[in-house]
Parts: structure tokens; sequence; C-alpha cells
């Protein structure tokens, strides 16, 4: 009789554990789903070529001058950027400004720092 006590008590013991890390672990999963939700906001706002989130959406054509030049962003976004300190070169993706890579970027060959990087002239 001793020993099934001990046992149930263990169990409802475990149990109890159980369910604390299970409501821990959804707390967890709200927090990081209203902060999801937080950023796909911002980022609606920032970028409205993504706001209707519709995947494979062709993004709206830059707006352009009389020249058929981007009025924003300029030919230096656009183009290629190398590293002064090692020549590791980057290809910014088509609507991929440099801009969008934050200060703290890093060149992925030597670990130097985004001002390390200038417009490529070829």
């Amino acid at each position: 009789q001793a020993e099934a006590e001990r046992f149930l008590e263990k169990y409802q013991k475990e149990e109890a554990e159980a369910r604390r890390k299970a409501a821990m672990e959804a707390d967890e999963v709200d927090e990081l789903t209203k902060a999801r939700e937080v950023l796909l906001a911002k980022v609606k706002e920032e970028s409205p070529e993504v706001a209707d989130g519709t995947p494979g959406a062709d993004p709206p054509a830059p707006a352009t001058s009389g020249d058929d030049a981007p009025t924003s962003g300029g030919a230096s976004d656009a183009a290629a950027h190398e590293c002064s300190n090692c020549g590791y070169t980057i290809f910014p993706a088509a609507g991929r400004e440099w801009k969008f890579f934050g200060e703290d970027f890093k060149c992925p060959q030597c670990g130097a720092p985004k001002s390390a990087f200038k417009v490529s002239e070829d």
C-alpha cells in the first residue's frame, strides 16, 4: 500500500511538472507569435511592396524619372559592393538595396565592418 502511494505521489508530481512546462511553452509560443506579428507589421509599414504578403507576388515596379532611372536608392544601392579589406564582393539581389544590410553587417570572408565596403567600379 505504501509503495503504491509513493508511486502515485511521484506520478502526480511528474504530471504537475509536465503541465507547468507545457504552460510555459504555450506562453513562449504566444510571445513569439506576438513578436512575429509586430515584426510583420513593421515590415509591411517599411516595405509596402510586401504588404499583401502574397507568396510569389511580383513587387510593384520602382518609380522612375523621365530617363527611366529609379528615383530612390540610387546606383550605389543596386551596384556591387566590395570589401576594401579582402576584396569580397556582394551583389545585392534586385529589390534588396545596400541599406537593408544592417550596420552590424560584417564581411563573411574577413569580418570587416559594413563601412569597409565600397561601391565597385566594375
